[in-house]
């Protein structure tokens, strides 16, 4: 054997290709590709170390770790255990995630055909920093998949040791098939040189052979927790199951043993399921129902009724019929129709309730005479009725007309309220105004808002206040009113001379509520008899009258236009 032969004869490309990947559809859970996984881990993975022999067989070769996404012959991604991983990390629950949402792609592929070079499909390995190279052949159909694992397993040691001793075997050859002199230094130096380099190399890839190993047992214990995870999961679903079992048959027993009939039909009215009591109703045993059409059980006057509202596409239906029995004289029936959908929203058949309703005719034509007794009363008293709204029409009329009548009084009355001349204000006994004129908010200088509400007491001179809680007793107790009552009063003029006529307003328990007050501003005639009186007092020889005429007239001694600003009396 030439050297040549020996050092460059290693495994070709497709001594390294496993053609038997696990592959899964895009739409399978991510459950099931790790029960995938995890059923070729228990069956394949062997721990692997440095003695082994070149095993070329794919049957033999180590497990890939991976699935492979494939949808109609067509590579879709790729689905690694370090996917497996991150995703129990995250915590997502594992039964609802399908593939296709957590596969890798695009997937770094090799064109058979392009090379045959396994040191090629390391480089992509290395390039991409992957650990799996799905192999595609022209067409880009999946030809096996290329792992990082596999060709560390074609590069064995036995298999670099052959390659070492061809080389010391080619170096010990004859002088005479060497052509020159001097190169036997230089081949030593080669060799050595070689010897060295597969050295670190070999340990450089036992070392990461070693690592991948121990990822692959990470992975395998984070697959076996997820395999118990999902067998519990499995025995929660086995435990629901039996109580959906439970919960279905009940309600079977409530569907056979239902005192009226029940039964399924499809779109088209042919029975495909019916109670009991449907039997009884039809005279036909269950099992004979079945696959029979609903129509040649409904009496031949009622069927193009029943067809028609067979073809309805509305929900829910509810008449009556006459039903047909095999053999048996028709019936009254009530029969209620509700449709059945698909979760696309398509009907795919009928639920019917058939009630014999025979029983109900006899008592039908005593209702039908007392539903004409009772039409005959509510004619009559339809009759009473519109008299009676013509009645309350004409009352209504009347009102309105009152209404108008009062709205007009009420304008007036306000108008001429509003065109006094006179102060017009109105109190609770506390003294709080509750109404003021116009004239009374201008001669107090206060506006119509601010000025209810307020105390009218503040406004009264103080040596009159005595007097006018007197005379509001006066009429609480008496039912008179209370006329030529002069007072003084601060305004925006100064004190100001007024004379008051006070009426009470009373509830309709004759209870006093409010005082009300008409003042007139008297301080220019007060002044002119004031006039009058001192003209008098000087004609007078006499001074006893001058001097009670004097005394009687401290009451002017405040000016008349111009006073200080009065205080706010207060009365609690």
């Amino acid at each position: 054997m030439r050297f040549n032969d020996q050092l460059i004869n290693l495994p070709s490309l497709n001594h390294v290709i496993n053609r038997s990947p696990l592959t899964i559809n895009p739409d399978s859970f991510v459950v099931e590709a790790i029960v995938l996984m995890n059923q070729k881990i228990c069956s394949n993975y062997v721990p692997s170390n440095l003695n082994y022999s070149l095993d070329l067989n794919p049957v033999n070769q180590p497990l890939t770790g991976c699935v492979l996404v494939m949808e109609g012959g067509n590579l879709l991604g790729i689905f690694t255990e370090k996917d497996v991983l991150r995703l129990i990390a995250s915590g997502i629950d594992l039964s609802t995630v399908t593939i296709a949402q957590v596969m890798t792609q695009p997937v770094v592929t090799l064109i058979q055909s392009d090379s045959q070079d396994i040191f090629i499909a390391l480089s992509l390995l290395r390039q991409h920093q992957t650990h799996y190279l799905p192999v595609l052949d022209d067409r880009g159909q999946l030809q096996g998949i290329i792992t990082e694992s596999s060709l560390l397993q074609a590069f064995d040691l036995v298999k670099m040791v052959g390659v070492v001793e061809g080389l010391q075997q080619y170096l010990q050859k004859p002088k005479d098939e060497f052509r020159q002199v001097n190169q036997h230094t230089e081949i030593e130096q080669i060799r050595y040189q070689t010897q060295n380099n597969l050295k670190l190399w070999v340990e450089a890839q036992s070392a990461e052979i070693m690592q991948v190993n121990q990822e692959l047992q990470l992975a395998l214990e984070e697959l076996q927790v997820v395999e118990e995870e999902l067998r519990e999961q499995n025995e929660e679903l086995a435990v629901a199951h039996e109580l959906v079992e439970l919960e279905r048959q009940r309600y079977q027993d409530l569907f056979e043993f239902a005192p009226d009939g029940y039964l399924v039909t499809d779109t088209a009215g042919i029975i495909q399921e019916a109670n009991r009591a449907t039997a009884i109703l039809l005279a036909v045993r269950q099992k004979y129902l079945v696959n029979k059409p609903l129509s040649i059980f409904i009496a031949h006057q009622d069927r193009q009724t029943f067809n028609t509202r067979l073809n309805n596409s509305q929900q829910e239906q509810e008449w009556e019929i006459y039903l047909k029995p095999r053999g048996g004289k028709a019936f009254a029936a009530s029969i209620r129709a509700a449709g059945m959908y698909d979760f696309e929203g398509k009907q795919v058949g009928w639920r019917w309730l058939l009630c014999d309703i025979s029983n109900r005719q006899q008592p039908k034509e005593s209702l039908r005479q007392a539903n004409e007794e009772l039409e005959q009363r509510v004619a009559k008293r339809t009759a009473e009725l519109l008299m009676s709204n013509v009645l309350l029409q004409q009352e209504i009329t009347e009102r309105q007309r009152t209404e108008v009548v009062l709205q007009q009084s009420e304008n007036l009355y306000r108008q001429l309220v509003e065109s006094q001349i006179d102060i017009i204000i109105r109190t609770n006994l506390q003294g709080q105004i509750s109404f003021a004129n116009a004239v009374a908010c201008q001669t107090f200088g206060c506006k119509e808002d601010e000025f209810c509400g307020q105390s009218f007491f503040q406004f009264l001179h103080p040596d009159d206040l005595s007097e006018v809680m007197e005379d509001m007793a006066a009429l609480g107790s008496s039912s008179y009113p209370l006329t030529n009552r002069q007072r003084r009063a601060f305004t925006v003029n100064g004190i100001r001379w007024f004379q008051w006529n006070a009426i009470a307003i009373r509830n309709d328990k004759g209870e006093l509520v409010e005082i009300q007050a008409v003042g007139r501003d008297i301080t220019e005639q007060q002044a002119a008899l004031h006039e009058r009186q001192l003209g008098e007092v000087t004609k007078s020889d006499k001074g006893f009258p001058k001097i009670k005429l004097l005394n009687s007239s401290i009451q002017y001694d405040y000016p008349i236009s111009s006073p200080p600003a009065p205080p706010a009396y207060q009365n609690d």
